[in-house]
């Protein structure tokens, strides 16, 4: 206790010798006192920009060898398909220019046994596709092993073995407006660029793909970056550069970014079955204006139009007037913020949501079920989630045969096609065999089997004053349309 009190008035006693000298040379003192401020306050910002350049220099240094230019030989034309003939010199010509590769964007190794990903966009019409390493001006072969244009990834594969540098996911769910991000690319042909800048936004949709969940970034992306990493200041991928909003076509600050969360499923999902099984809950949705929100006191959500019977939807207790808005805590205030989120869940998992009904918030789980199922309603019906229908038993031309299409959802593949309500499927062609539909039993299990591209048979009858006329005709359906 003695020791303190002794420390205590020691203080007291330095404190008023310094405060008298300070007084009596004031001049000199708050001279030295102003270069000591300067000199601290520029040691602490040198300090820290050097610290900033160490990041930038480390995060050069780890991705830089796992980033590749990808390099294509595009598909030939269809000269069949123009209007007008073309001269053969021609033909001979652009046949021969057409087999030189060229760089198109950028790509990087995402494990060590040389899986890449990058852009469909950017190999979706490549009849080859190469990469080149940094410090290296030979072209390396690889392979497609998958493509999902619904969010413009691509997975590709090195062919020669060997352990590769590679980059690492982060979770894209911790990003925050600020943070610090780094891009790699090839933008205009110029090797290995690195570039900076912060993240300017998380979460937007409506950019352009049909599943999204886009990182937005004041770093500068250029024509030949995309495909290449978005990274943070730890030099993991935070993203895959897609996209830029610029009416020049060259970098204004508004970046895209295909979040790293969504791009780990989808690689997952075409590493092991060469394509994305999404996830299908079968509800129809519809945004609620900010009017009718306030009125029934909800700050956010989306209205349920309709659920499929039998859906994983139907059978959690979710019918048509629900207002969802939440799904595993996250804020549902779009169709779009469900879709990308359904869409990218593994199927057999479950997901909480929290709806209103009529003045009360309830709460359900729903298993997610994969999009390929087919849903079977009582022998009389079927759900088929590949093409997007409700088909019933053709009770009013049973000599037809086939199923009726009851219903088509919106932004469905089929809803792309000339086909309605009421048509009858009477018989599908897959790999130049005919298979005829007799009903929903021979549907179930010829759409299962469905690949890449079917062309189906429809029969349309319509009733007029006396009589009833019958039109058939085929329609070419891409599942994954490139």
């Amino acid at each position: 206790m003695n020791i303190i009190l002794g420390r205590f008035y020691t203080r007291r006693i330095l404190r008023k010798i310094i405060m008298k000298h300070i007084w009596r040379n004031s001049k000199i003192s708050l001279l030295v006192l102003a270069i000591f401020l300067i000199t601290f306050t520029y040691s602490q910002e040198s300090g820290g920009l050097i610290s900033l350049q160490k990041a930038y220099n480390s995060i050069a240094k780890k991705a830089m060898p796992a980033v590749v230019t990808v390099y294509i030989v595009p598909k030939g034309f269809n000269f069949g398909n123009f209007p007008f003939k073309i001269p053969e010199r021609y033909k001979r010509q652009f046949s021969k220019r057409n087999k030189k590769p060229l760089p198109v964007g950028t790509g990087f190794i995402i494990s060590k046994d040389g899986y890449l990903l990058s852009n469909y966009h950017v190999v979706s019409q490549a009849k080859k596709v190469y990469v080149m390493f940094r410090d290296s001006d030979q072209l390396v072969d690889v392979t497609i092993v998958g493509k999902d244009k619904d969010t413009d990834i691509a997975l590709l594969k090195l062919k020669k073995k060997a352990n590769y540098p590679f980059l690492k996911f982060a979770n894209s769910s911790k990003v925050r407006v600020g943070d610090i991000a780094v891009a790699i690319g090839n933008p205009f042909g110029l090797s290995h660029t690195l570039t900076t800048g912060v993240i300017s936004a998380v979460g937007r949709t409506g950019i352009g793909n049909k599943y999204e969940d886009f990182i937005q970034t004041d770093v500068a992306i250029n024509q030949g970056n995309s495909g290449g990493p978005l990274l943070n200041i730890y030099g993991n991928v935070i993203g895959i550069n897609s996209m830029i909003l610029s009416r020049s076509g060259e970098n204004n600050g508004i970046g895209f970014a295909i979040s790293s969360d969504m791009a780990k499923k989808v690689f997952l999902d075409l590493k092991k079955d060469g394509k994305v099984v999404r996830g299908w809950v079968g509800i129809e949705i519809n945004e609620i204006t900010s009017g009718t929100l306030k009125a029934i006191g909800l700050p956010y959500g989306v209205q349920i139009v309709k659920t499929v019977p039998n859906s994983p939807a139907d059978k959690a207790g979710i019918k048509a007037g629900d207002i969802i808005f939440e799904i595993d805590g996250r804020k549902i205030k779009k169709p779009n913020n469900i879709i990308s989120y359904v869409g990218r869940i593994s199927v057999g998992d479950k997901i909480e949501v929290t709806y209103w009904r009529d003045g009360k918030k309830k709460t359900t789980t729903i298993s997610v079920m994969a999009r390929t199922k087919v849903i079977s309603t009582g022998g009389l019906s079927a759900t088929d989630g590949i093409l997007g229908i409700n088909v019933g038993k053709n009770k009013a031309h049973p000599k037809v045969g086939g199923v009726v299409i009851v219903n088509i959802e919106e932004d469905s593949i089929l809803s792309q096609y000339r086909i309605k309500k009421g048509d009858i499927i009477a018989g599908i062609y897959m790999k130049n065999e005919y298979y005829p539909i007799e009903g929903i039993e021979d549907y179930k299990s010829y759409i299962e089997k469905m690949e890449d591209q079917v062309v189906l048979k429809i029969i349309r009858i319509s009733k007029e004053k006396n009589f009833f006329s019958q039109e058939s005709f085929l329609v070419e359906v891409f599942l994954n349309e490139e």
